[in-house]
């Protein structure tokens, strides 16, 4: 008998919170798979400031994790104060810093 593991999708529940910048305040729910945040009118989180890329990061749902990825922003995407260098999968309460804006990524799991 052949032993196989499955993963099953669970229902996650992702809202993003800016602490600090000119959308400090904000709170936002993550639909869909993919949320951009940058300063191109195309993202989901748009930021001001003069240093944040056009296409700053983005969070990316698979249904098992959520994750954060540069896309090759100018100053450099953070998780906690650590850089992000390739993607990075988020826990409840991680701390994205893009630009001069932190953001709050909370994640609820629904089985």
């Amino acid at each position: 008998m052949q032993n196989t593991l499955t993963r099953e999708k669970k229902s996650l529940i992702v809202t993003v919170h800016t602490l600090t910048g000119s959308c400090r305040g904000q709170s936002l729910s993550v639909l869909g798979s993919r949320f951009l945040i940058g300063s191109d009118p195309r993202c989901n989180l748009r930021l001001t400031h003069p240093e944040a890329s056009p296409l700053h990061c983005s969070l990316i749902m698979d249904g098992y994790t959520v994750r954060v990825r540069d896309l090759g922003s100018s100053v450099g995407t953070k998780v906690n104060g650590a850089p992000v260098h390739r993607d990075v999968i988020l826990k409840n309460n991680d701390v994205i810093s893009a630009s001069h804006t932190l953001i709050k990524v909370n994640i609820e799991t629904i089985d």
